[in-house]
């Protein structure tokens, strides 16, 4: 069955919705689809701030939506959907994983638009793994980002490192008709795209 969120599922019944944490940890939370720690659509904005999230994981519920990209086991970590803009600063994502896209954050604005922009930020050690049975695409080892609507995805003063996907994107897939791609000052090293 769909699971969404492992520790948060934070959906927003509101435009002008907000979520904010700080100072806080996600550990070793588990969900089958979206965001093993965090899955969090439909706000207006979204600020996390001096937060790690380790260990976290989404795998893909068994041919539920079917296979390939319809798996859908996003962002091990955190993901964000629809009309969403969000601020990630000063945290650290480390060891995250998933079986599709986005091994520690998936960005997904299919019926939405909006801007997300990471700063001082550490996505190290997560990994995209390939599911036999679902056939995913284990793509984005620490982000990805993926929409038919205009966004734009800012990162500055960051680091990317050591991460590794089974398919695209060691560090970043990015995929869109109407994407803004800005990287700043940021370092990605080491990281693998294996298959």
């Amino acid at each position: 069955s769909e699971t969404r969120g492992g520790a948060i599922f934070a959906i927003s019944e509101s435009s002008t919705s907000k979520l904010t944490i700080r100072r806080s940890e996600f550990k070793n939370n588990v969900a089958k689809n979206y965001g093993g720690a965090i899955f969090a659509p439909e706000h207006e904005t979204i600020l996390i701030e001096d937060t790690t999230f380790s260990g976290n994981s989404v795998t893909a519920a068994s041919n539920e939506y079917g296979t390939g990209t319809n798996a859908e086991a996003h962002g091990g970590a955190l993901a964000i959907d629809r009309n969403t803009n969000a601020t990630l600063t000063n945290s650290t994502f480390t060891h995250n994983s998933a079986t599709n896209f986005g091994g520690a954050l998936f960005i997904g604005y299919d019926s939405g638009n909006g801007t997300v922009t990471i700063e001082d930020t550490t996505f190290d050690g997560n990994q995209t793994t390939i599911s036999e049975d679902e056939g995913t695409l284990a793509r984005g080892a620490a982000i990805s980002t993926y929409s038919s609507e205009s966004h734009s995805l800012i990162i500055k003063r960051s680091t990317l490192s050591n991460n590794i996907a089974q398919g695209d994107g060691g560090a970043l897939h990015v995929r869109g008709s109407n994407l803004t791609l800005n990287i700043e000052n940021t370092t990605l090293s080491t990281n693998q795209a294996v298959n």
